[in-house]
């Protein structure tokens, strides 16, 4: 029987460790906040190279995906022994980021930004990236 996992949404993550101060949340997609519970297994990979952030969403509200938000990647990142091992997977000699689309950061220095991990070796790293970043990006969603 898969573990489910409780998000815990009254604890901001601007309070974590991860955390650059700094940044701010922007902009949060709105079912990803509803969510509260989860499967790891239940996570999709969904391929996104190459695209903007507004090509990101239309496709995600076409096939009817959820991209999960910041407190979700917090989640996996506090017990990554339960981050699925074909995350680790390379494609192609390029390392590729889990992006967490749910959230856009800002701070008054940088284009908007998100969060994502890829696992570099022998560990899980974190990267907050840009949102129109043309690098190997996957985004981490759930089926509604």
């Amino acid at each position: 029987m898969p573990a489910w996992f409780f998000i815990d949404r009254t604890i901001s993550f601007c309070e974590s460790e991860l955390f650059d101060k700094g940044w701010t949340i922007a902009e949060e997609d709105f079912d990803s906040l509803l969510i509260e519970k989860i499967v790891p297994e239940q996570i999709l990979l969904v391929k996104m190279t190459g695209i903007t952030q507004e090509e990101r969403s239309r496709r995600f509200r076409e096939a009817n995906h959820v991209p999960l938000d910041v407190k979700i990647f917090q989640l996996l990142w506090e017990n990554r022994s339960f981050i699925p091992e074909q995350w680790k997977k390379e494609e192609g000699g390029e390392t590729r980021i889990i992006s967490f689309d749910g959230t856009v950061f800002e701070n008054d220095y940088y284009y908007p930004r998100k969060i994502g991990m890829y696992w570099a070796g022998k560990r899980w790293k974190h990267i907050f990236f840009p949102v129109n970043s043309p690098g190997l990006i996957y985004s981490a969603v759930i089926k509604k």
